[in-house]
This record gives structure tokens, C-alpha cells and sequence, in this order.
């Protein structure tokens, strides 16, 4: 799994690699997205490599992230009594070792 980091803007990008930058999800500079470790992401990744930084992330830094990025889209912040009244997981914890093992 990566955690994948837009560094650089729109300005001298071609169109395809706009393209391959939204369908990452990098839609502006300093966004992080997490995608699988697969042929088809390390492909897009290698495409727009000069936009974007990513490297393997951990399971405590992804803990670290959800905790303090993952919102409702009401935009209102999730804390852990939210958390497991709204998904099947205990914890975030719980969750996050789901999705570092790709069964979520």
C-alpha cells in the first residue's frame, strides 16, 4: 500500500497526465491519497512521477492519518465512539490492519 503525495501544480502538465492525476484523486498540490500495491497504480504512479511523491506506508502512520484526516461528509471530525457505531470495526486500529492487509 502507498501513501502517494501531489507535489507540483497544473502549469506544464500535458493533458494526459492531468488525466492520470485525477484518476488518482490528486485533484490539487499537497493532496494524499492511499492506493494498492498492484501492477495498475504502479504503472499510473511511474507515469506522473515528476507530480507526485509515495512511498510504502506503515501501519502507524496510516493510523496516525485516519485519526487525524478522516471525516463524515458533513465534514464533521470522526473519533472513535463514531467510528464503530458506523462500520463493523472495533477501532480505527482495528481497520487500518484491515486495509494494510488489502481486505478492505
Amino acid at each position: 500500500m502507498f501513501a502517494v503525495i501531489r507535489i507540483r501544480g497544473t502549469i506544464g502538465n500535458k493533458r494526459k497526465i492531468e488525466d492520470a492525476l485525477k484518476m488518482l484523486r490528486l485533484d490539487a498540490v499537497n493532496n494524499c491519497v492511499i492506493v494498492p500495491d498492484n501492477a495498475v497504480y504502479k504503472g499510473m504512479l511511474n507515469f506522473v512521477k515528476d507530480s507526485i511523491t509515495y512511498g510504502e506506508i506503515n501501519k502507524e502512520i496510516l493510523v496516525a492519518m485516519l485519526k487525524k484526516r478522516l471525516r463524515l461528509k458533513s465534514d464533521k471530525k470522526i473519533d472513535e465512539n463514531t467510528f464503530k457505531a458506523i462500520t463493523k470495526f472495533d477501532s480505527i486500529d482495528a481497520f487500518a490492519d484491515e486495509l494494510i492487509k488489502g481486505k478492505v
